[in-house]
């Protein structure tokens, strides 16, 4: 057994630290037992897929997982030593209890075969969590970030939001607020309230797509999770809008409704980092103008350059002050 996880160790050691420490043999219903690590993606929506493959070309590979053992009392994961974590498995262990509740046991192993990685931090678990799947190639920057959301107590309703769908949406709405972290937990931890708030009014994808989830983002954390916001937020996901007059124009959430449907301003809706900044100007001016209950009659485009008579961008430094 030694020799086996020496052998894994010098294979796969630009990945694995810390490295593998023990193979165990448990029992399919002490498996069943055990809980997945704190930052582990939303599985929910990979279930159905993972079961048709367990049922179409079943091997004995599927019955290996990964485990992360404590190595001594980890608080700030509520975690003892010796207590023992899924990183790798998790999908599975789903997909085989429920093979197991419809009586399709020749589905289910008697047994898995794990191999365990101790550990002694929470930035140690993290480290063996995301090299395990970016060696696999299997978890995307939106995995991550639905790991991430789950690590700080968001239990996220909205599939788009639940499967981490907003990674650009939430770069781009921390890019000029303070503090704002380099890793995705402290970038969901940042907005934490306004991740929540959002998926409150259970957002359709089909109408927040980057910029106006990004936003919406922005919006929250400006102005708090206020009637008048959310009033806003509301309109845009029902696609409500008033009515526009030549002499007095509308609210900014009918002109982001009118944009979004009419391709006016931006065309393609490009994401890049030129035309995304672009994009966000626009709704976040409309939505400033919907908060200070003003009404536009024309937009105008931001400046490059100050002067007189023109107008700078709202997507900078000075949006959160």
């Amino acid at each position: 057994m030694n020799n086996v996880i020496k052998i894994l160790n010098q294979t796969q050691q630009q990945y694995w630290s810390p490295p593998i420490t023990g193979l165990k043999t448990f029992s399919i219903q002490d498996y069943f037992k055990l809980e997945a690590v704190f930052c582990q993606r939303a599985i929910e929506h990979r279930v159905p897929r993972t079961k048709k493959l367990l049922k179409k070309a079943p091997n004995q590979t599927q019955s290996i997982v990964v485990l992360a053992r404590a190595k001594k009392d980890i608080p700030e994961l509520n975690l003892k030593k010796g207590d023992l974590q899924i990183i790798d498995g998790n999908t599975r262990k789903e997909c085989w209890q429920d093979f197991e509740l419809a009586g399709e046991l020749r589905f289910v192993p008697q047994t898995v075969q794990a191999l365990i990685h101790d550990i002694s931090s929470k930035s140690e678990l993290e480290l063996v969590y995301y090299s395990y799947d970016s060696n696999k190639a299997v978890e995307t920057n939106a995995d991550k970030l639905s790991g991430a959301c789950k690590a700080v107590g968001l239990n996220l309703q909205t599939g788009f939001l639940a499967k981490g769908g907003f990674v650009k949406a939430l770069e781009y709405a921390g890019m000029h607020l303070e503090g704002f972290g380099d890793s995705q937990l402290e970038q969901v931890a940042s907005f934490k309230n306004e991740i929540a708030a959002l998926d409150g009014i259970s957002p359709n994808k089909k109408y927040f797509d980057v910029t106006n989830v990004c936003g919406a983002l922005m919006a929250l954390k400006k102005y708090g999770c206020s009637p008048k916001v959310i009033t806003g937020l509301d309109r845009i996901n029902a696609r409500i809008s008033a009515a526009y007059s030549p002499t007095t124009g509308t609210d900014g959430v009918t002109w982001i409704n009118k944009e979004w449907e009419e391709d006016k301003q931006f065309e393609d809706k490009l994401t890049d980092g030129i035309n995304l900044p672009k994009q966000l100007d626009y709704w976040l001016f409309m939505f400033e103008k919907w908060m200070d209950n003003e009404n536009v009659k024309a937009f105008r485009c931001a400046s490059p350059t100050r002067g007189k008579g023109k107008r700078q961008t709202k997507f900078a430094d000075d949006w959160y002050m």
